[in-house]
């Protein structure tokens, strides 16, 4: 958690550019980017995924369901969210709970959308990494 709090704090507010160190994960079918907190291991040992997420300017997530809970929290740029089917825009600051099995979807803003994402337990994060490793967003 202390990474995350230290990552949170070094995050500009006014801005969707971020210099991150490191290596980020791309979707290889969507304009989608992560960059874990953790190891895989660490995922495992912790019960927990968190990262950073990248959605490109009006990037679709499609409607999908995990089987854990899902935590956001926007740190710049914003979405709209589809949860079951209640729709809300998240701007910078705000932050969604999607429990367990709950349909959800969302979609990008014209600024694209930089967040903290957070999955209890961790096994939906483990698909970030199989995603293959690049440069971070400049």
């Amino acid at each position: 958690m202390l990474a995350l709090l230290l990552a949170l704090s070094s995050a500009p507010a006014d801005t969707c550019r971020f210099d991150l160190p490191g290596t980020v994960r791309r979707n290889p079918d969507a304009p989608i980017m992560v960059q874990p907190l953790f190891t895989k291991q660490g995922v495992d040992s912790l019960g927990v995924y968190a990262g950073w997420i990248f959605l490109s300017p009006g990037t679709v997530v499609p409607e999908h369901q995990h089987d854990g809970d899902e935590v956001l929290f926007v740190v710049c740029g914003g979405a709209r969210f589809r949860v079951n089917e209640q729709e809300t825009a998240l701007r910078q600051g705000a932050s969604l709970r999607v429990p367990k099995g709950t349909r959800h979807a969302a979609i990008a803003g014209p600024e694209g959308m930089v967040a903290v994402q957070m999955y209890r337990p961790g096994g939906a994060g483990h698909r970030f990494y199989d995603w293959p490793e690049g440069p971070p967003p400049k």
